[in-house]
């Protein structure tokens, strides 16, 4: 069974696809000032469609498929670069520790089966 879709924006095909997954007996309920204002907080929060210095998109035809590629460039607006900066060096004072703790762990582990092998063939030999 086909589900009716209605047009509600003008802006885009997010904001219909969020209302018209909206139960139809509440959306009915609604009153117009309540859907648009529904609406209107649905496109102020969507992303902005970002611009950058360069933006290239093209694909290459390949024998059986095409290989899309993206390139895009331009100022870095990502955040605070302190916090990124501060995870770096905690990680770089943590990383010789880590280092150690594995290489024991991998020391105590071989210790551990090198054991066991060695009782292995101590009662394969008892036995000939």
């Amino acid at each position: 069974m086909k589900k009716s879709r209605m047009k509600f924006s003008r802006k885009g095909q997010i904001v219909d696809d969020i209302l018209n997954g909206i139960n139809r007996g509440v959306l009915y309920s609604l009153s117009f000032e309540q859907l648009a204002e529904i609406q209107k907080a649905i496109e102020d929060n969507l992303p902005k469609k970002k611009k950058h210095s360069i933006d290239l998109h093209f694909t290459i035809p390949m024998f059986f498929k095409r290989i899309y590629f993206i390139l895009s460039a331009g100022p870095d607006i990502r955040g605070n670069k302190k916090v990124d900066q501060d995870i770096i060096d905690q990680r770089a004072k943590t990383m010789p520790r880590d280092v150690v703790i594995v290489v024991a762990g991998l020391f105590c582990l071989s210790a551990f089966i090198g054991t066991i092998i060695y009782k292995i063939i101590q009662v394969l030999a008892a036995r000939l």
